[in-house]
């Protein structure tokens, strides 16, 4: 039993070791909807960023462009961004580029009235400047509009205004030098100005994860069965 128990860790230990999910955030109201799913790999912060309306989009302030968030490692650098798998561009015209040569990482922003560790976007929103794009050489404007944001679905009948070489519907950030454990709030924001929509989502604190508790259990037992061991043997020679 002692021996299951401790392959059992073992497992846990190899497990918590591989790509672990921080936090999910998601939201939706009318022709806006967006989700953000958070993983720690290593010292690498994972996140996969997606327009998730089913409603068509038909002009620019539908497009998913930004990516707000705090947690509780502010000290991180821009690493790698591409299209998620699945996923493709579409409006696309000759100048179309690599995602990652026009959507920018910067640390401590502000949005107005909110103050964001990390901020990830697509338009400049006043934040951002060519040299935070995640991949250099670019072609001018690197941050225009809406131009390389996300959208879950492309009317069939766009509006002559809505920007080319969107990305349906994903695309996939790394950070590198993650050591936090939680996202704690987010800004998903749409369209080319911090003015158009966007929403801010507060998590609620995360729970002990299921691994750790089962860990500590089979720890404590794995001591409990070395204890009635050690008693049994001292039982036997004082008998």
């Amino acid at each position: 039993m002692f021996a299951a128990a401790a392959f059992a860790l073992a497992g846990l230990s190899a497990g918590k070791a591989q790509a672990q999910h921080i936090r999910t955030y998601s939201f939706t109201s009318g022709s806006y909807s967006a989700q953000a799913i958070f993983t720690k790999n290593g010292t690498d912060l994972e996140i996969l960023f997606r327009n998730t309306s089913t409603v068509a989009v038909a002009d620019n302030p539908y497009v998913l462009t930004g990516l707000f968030f705090n947690a509780d490692d502010t000290s991180l650098t821009k690493n790698s961004l591409s299209l998620a798998s699945g996923s493709v561009f579409v409006r696309t015209d000759s100048s179309l580029e690599s995602a990652d040569k026009h959507w920018a990482y910067k640390g401590n922003v502000s949005t107005g009235s909110d103050t964001w560790n990390h901020g990830i976007g697509a338009a400049g929103f006043g934040i951002f400047s060519n040299s935070d794009a995640f991949a250099g050489g670019g072609s001018n404007p690197v941050l225009d509009g809406v131009d390389y944001g996300l959208v879950g679905v492309l009317s069939s009948n766009p509006s002559n205004g809505l920007l080319k070489n969107l990305i349906d519907d994903q695309i996939k950030i790394v950070l590198s030098g993650w050591s936090g454990t939680d996202i704690t709030k987010v800004r998903f924001q749409w369209g080319s100005s911090l003015n158009e929509n966007s929403t801010s989502i507060t998590g609620v604190p995360v729970p002990e994860p299921a691994y750790d508790q089962m860990a500590a259990l089979l720890m404590l037992g794995g001591l409990g069965i070395l204890r009635y061991r050690r008693n049994r043997e001292q039982f036997k020679w004082s008998s």
